[in-house]
């Protein structure tokens, strides 16, 4: 399809087959295509009478976000920071980025791994086990990876460079999050982006159709990394689907844009335009307006125009946003058969006669991570649900398998919260089957148990008191004792007793019997009526029998 991310005559060759099998039914699927590649895909496939099913493009459990160009780099590493642990992709344009990425992420002590088209095969192998298996957080690469995971837990997307189009950007984010849970996107986004990509479409060999497609596509990823309303509707309006309420999954819907009236920085970046002769682009004007004495504005004799440091109250980072604003709003547009240089608009000649008003945003990235916890039990559960990523990051290499094919993070957080302590317990958990709970459910479980006894953060976790009990009986100490050692009443120890016993725990009730004695009970018990309440079935039992006996025994009628 000459509408799609790059053309295969292959594709087109398809038809072919329907030619010679015209009995066979035909299903053609694609993740994310527009209406003319719908219509595009049934033209080329020469479909016949084919009935098209689309279903929403949003992907409600995925943060998207943006930002300017600047500070890439620190911006990664506060926002890797916040998804410590988690599974992660940073796309890159070129090879070189991926390579120089994953070295400064090393040395900053991530494990970090770059891949390109370049690196030879066993490498792209091991780089790609590595990180099914969770033992490498980070792959920075190009496009190259990714068309071949399917690794459910990748909890975020890093675009370093802007996508070329929609379609590609889409497509690259829906790798995170497939197991439903939350997943997080940032896509960083630059006029020196725009310019690249603008360079390989008019270098490419393509037909003039083609190229203006692709310059159009172009636009329209750029108008989302700009936008100042829901992104979400961005990229929703553009596949066909039209909303105009907020998402709410988004960093313009989380924390909107400030909106000012810029009528006056506008007309100081229009004069500073016209006063060059519109010779400039962005970085210079952002030079002059900011009153930066570099040896290139003084031999141009940028530094006597009448506008020189005029903006010199407003940050270099703000002066970038503006203009790209202006840009988009019309004010200014790129010439880029001149070298990307700035020319002043319809729209901008009205601004600078002061007949039109321009309205700025004060962007700010904002993330969609959640606070790091603090109260101490959200902290014991981000401490638990590390141990048993670990646990299951060890059993993925014994096993040869993907780390999430063993448990999602789904998985493993409702684990953590649940806390449980025995098999029937551990079914009941989201992801848990017969067979999961056979072939791991020993050692999660372990897992938990040594966590709840090692922990810091609760003095009573959930299930520390029953720990605690099971290990003195364990160790061979009765019930009397085990309520003398933790302070407790013997009545105590046997509800937990009881309790573990209901639960599933291995442990021989019948050894606080006399011969017989269960038996007697389970008449008395049978004779009132089988009823909960233990009086009735003290009433017809020898006095030597203490309530404590009948609990226990109606824990064994009640398993049997």
């Amino acid at each position: 399809s000459i509408w799609g991310n790059d053309f295969r005559p292959e594709y087109a060759a398809l038809s072919g087959l329907l030619q010679r099998l015209p009995q066979v039914p035909v299903l053609a699927l694609t993740a994310t295509a527009d209406k003319a590649t719908q219509t595009d895909i049934q033209h080329q496939l020469e479909l016949r009478d084919a009935r098209l099913f689309v279903s929403s493009f949003e992907r409600k459990n995925i943060f998207i976000g943006a930002a300017g160009g600047q500070d890439r780099f620190a911006r990664v590493l506060r926002f890797i920071e916040h998804h410590r642990g988690e599974a992660g992709i940073i796309y890159a344009l070129s090879r070189r980025s991926t390579e120089e990425l994953a070295a400064k992420l090393r040395q900053h002590g991530y494990a970090a791994e770059h891949y390109h088209a370049e690196v030879a095969a066993a490498q792209k192998r091991k780089v790609q086990d590595a990180f099914q298996q969770d033992q490498l957080q980070i792959v920075c690469a190009t496009i190259a990876f990714g068309m071949g995971i399917d690794k459910a837990n990748i909890r975020w997307i890093i675009h370093y460079n802007m996508p070329k189009n929609i379609e590609s950007y889409y497509q690259e984010i829906g790798r995170a999050g497939r197991d439903g849970e939350p997943a997080e996107t940032l896509m960083f986004a630059s006029f020196r982006d725009v310019t690249v990509y603008r360079s390989f479409i008019e270098q490419s060999e393509a037909d003039d159709d083609f190229k203006e497609v692709q310059r159009q596509k172009l636009e329209r990823i750029w108008e989302l990394a700009q936008a100042t309303s829901c992104r979400t509707n961005v990229i929703l309006n553009y596949f066909g689907e039209y909303r105009n309420t907020g998402c709410g999954h988004c960093d313009n819907c989380k924390q909107p844009p400030e909106g000012f009236d810029g009528t006056v920085l506008a007309q100081k970046a229009l004069s500073a335009v016209k006063r060059t002769r519109e010779s400039v682009g962005v970085q210079i004007l952002t030079d002059i307006l900011r009153g930066s004495m570099r040896q290139e504005i003084r031999e141009k004799g940028f530094d006597r125009i009448k506008t020189f440091g005029a903006g010199r109250d407003e940050s270099r980072r703000a002066w970038l946003e503006y203009i790209t604003q202006m840009i988009n709003q019309g004010v200014l547009d790129i010439d880029y058969t001149r070298g990307s240089r700035l020319v002043c608009t319809p729209i901008g000649e009205t601004v600078l006669r002061n007949e039109g008003r321009v309205t700025l945003y004060k962007t700010s990235f904002t993330p969609g991570w959640k606070p790091r916890p603090t109260s101490r039990k959200a902290l014991f559960e981000e401490g638990l649900v590390e141990q048993l990523k670990t646990l299951r990051k060890d059993l993925a290499l014994e096993l040869g398998v993907p780390a999430f094919a063993i448990f999602s993070d789904r998985t493993l957080g409702e684990i953590a919260a649940a806390k449980p302590l025995t098999t029937q317990q551990f079914l009941q958990i989201h992801g848990v089957g017969t067979f999961k709970a056979e072939q791991y459910g020993a050692r999660f479980m372990d897992a938990v148990r040594t966590y709840i006894r090692q922990q810091k953060h609760l003095k009573q976790p959930r299930g520390k008191t029953y720990l605690e009990t099971l290990d003195l009986l364990r160790a061979g100490k009765s019930i009397s004792e085990i309520a003398a050692i933790r302070g407790l009443h013997p009545n105590t120890i046997v509800a937990h007793l009881v309790h573990l016993y209901e639960l599933g725990e291995d442990i021989d009730l019948r050894q606080y019997f006399a011969p017989g004695q269960v038996e007697i009970i389970r008449k008395a018990w049978l004779e009132a009526g089988q009823p909960e309440a233990l009086r009735p079935v003290m009433e017809r039992l020898p006095e030597e029998t203490d309530f404590n006996q009948i609990k226990m025994a109606l824990a064994i009628f009640g398993k049997e």
